[in-house]
């Protein structure tokens, strides 16, 4: 995790995210990187984003933050917002990683059906009196199937709806690790995937997501509704030729084929094939004020309790 956590943060000069980690560990706050770039560092892969876990409160990391960097990069989340997330850093002033620190109302460590799929669900922790890095596996099966590119729910099937309560990302998920090489273990899963599928794109909201998920899985961008036009505005590095961009959408659209069947040609695929795959210029589209995000995002989870070890393994 080294070179993930050396990326610096837009906006605060050569401050790095381990420094902003240092900082916030001085001050009580404790981080652990979480999920996807613990998988794909545990398997030797480019770390594209970031998660962390870390038991304090928003307030806290809000003052740790003013306390070090200037306020307007230390941007409080409204009172009425569900998922709660402090931004640290300004995407808008330089290239760098951008840190996102989220609270949420309910901590997903309780109980596994508040996980994510088992590869997801990696933490890390950096054991300095031993000078060792430690993964911890809070599903206990996550190692494993991160080894055999495995894409599994971390309860059982009788349980997999209270795992998915509604969180339509949870299902389309299972198709950016699909793009991974990842595999379901059999054929119960992909017919999960396929008839929650059908049931959120019923749903105006759940038909936005889709489009999101397509967007930034298929190509690393940010879905943007601009003047009726729907656009995936892709930065750069991951923006390429008009070609590879093609062919990105196509294997996406094979893998999505691939489980919803019939359903895509007759429905699913429609949703998608309007919207516009554009390469963002240095500034962004003007009519859609999106700038350029060149980056990695850092996402912390605040969680209000002691982080709970299911095991460990030592890298």
């Amino acid at each position: 995790m080294n070179k993930a956590l050396m990326a610096r943060v837009p906006g605060l000069g050569n401050t790095t995210i381990r420094d902003v980690f240092d900082k916030l560990k001085e001050n009580g706050c404790i981080c652990l990187p979480f999920g996807g770039a613990v998988r794909d560092q545990f398997l030797g892969g480019q770390v594209v984003d970031i998660d962390a876990d870390t038991p304090c409160g928003v307030n806290e990391v809000v003052r740790i933050c003013k306390k070090y960097w200037d306020s307007k990069y230390c941007k409080a989340p409204r009172e009425d917002a569900k998922l709660k997330i402090v931004h640290i850093g300004d995407q808008t002033e330089a290239d760098g990683e951008e840190i996102d620190l989220a609270n949420w109302n309910k901590t997903f460590i309780y109980e596994l059906t508040n996980l994510e799929y088992t590869t997801n669900s990696l933490g890390y922790y950096e054991d300095d009196i031993n000078n060792r890095g430690v993964v911890i596996d809070l599903p206990g099966s996550g190692v494993v199937d991160t080894c055999n590119k495995k894409i599994r729910i971390p309860v059982p099937p009788d349980q997999w709806e209270n795992w998915y309560n509604g969180d339509s990302w949870k299902i389309f998920r299972y198709w950016k690790l699909r793009a991974k090489g990842y595999t379901a273990p059999d054929d119960a899963l992909p017919s999960f995937i396929k008839n929650k599928t059908k049931e959120i794109l019923k749903i105006k909201d759940g038909i936005k997501t889709f489009k999101k998920s397509f967007c930034k899985y298929a190509f690393s961008g940010e879905y943007k509704k601009c003047d009726g036009r729907e656009n995936c505005i892709v930065p750069h590095p991951a923006c390429t030729d008009s070609v590879q961009l093609k062919e990105k959408r196509n294997k996406y659209y094979a893998l999505l084929e691939e489980v919803l069947d019939e359903y895509w040609k007759d429905e699913a695929k429609a949703l998608l094939d309007n919207i516009h795959i554009e390469c963002a210029s240095s500034k962004g589209p003007a009519d859609c004020n999106t700038e350029n995000k060149t980056s990695q995002s850092l996402v912390l989870i605040f969680v209000g309790m002691v982080i709970q070890y299911c095991s460990s393994f030592y890298i």
